[in-house]
């Protein structure tokens, strides 16, 4: 549940930077320097901030459809840590998802989202073109997510067999 909050909520914030961007941050930058490469990066960090939300989400609901019912409520951290266990099991036999990669890959994202999106914010709302170095970090973690996602699936397996 806790992946699907930070999914939705990081969407809604998409939303509204994506909506400030367009509408708040268009005639600020109008008459500044750079002025028109400032809103670019603004668009572009909003762009993938809401992709990475959206796959954050879904791979959250996946994992949570895939949970046995109830299996992951209870109360405690123990009681949680076994809902995980159990759920990656699961996943893993039935030739799904395995919940380690799927988590790697959703940390990824969300480290990814903020050090990529949150730089092109920075740079376009103060000028500060030195945060550009940092950038590609972020992208670096994004792609890392996507990656993290494709190594983490698994082929069926056939009943009966090892």
């Amino acid at each position: 549940m806790r992946w699907i909050r930070i999914g939705a909520g990081s969407g809604a914030a998409a939303v509204l930077l994506g909506a400030f961007g367009a509408h708040g941050l268009k005639g600020r930058l109008a008459d500044a320097a750079e002025g028109a490469a400032r809103l670019g990066w603004w668009e572009t960090g909003a762009h993938y901030h809401l992709v990475h939300s959206v796959a954050v989400l879904a791979v959250s609901l996946w994992l949570g459809a895939c949970a046995r019912p109830g299996q992951i409520e209870g109360s405690g951290s123990g009681a949680r840590q076994s809902a995980l266990r159990g759920t990656e099991e699961r996943l893993a036999s039935a030739g799904g998802l395995q919940w380690a990669w799927a988590r790697a890959a959703l940390i990824a994202w969300c480290l990814g989202m903020l050090v990529f999106s949150g730089t092109l914010y920075v740079m376009a709302l103060s000028g500060l073109r030195w945060l550009g170095a940092v950038t590609p970090i972020g992208g670096v973690l994004l792609t890392a997510g996507w990656l993290l996602l494709a190594v983490g699936v698994r082929r069926p397996r056939a009943h009966g067999s090892d």
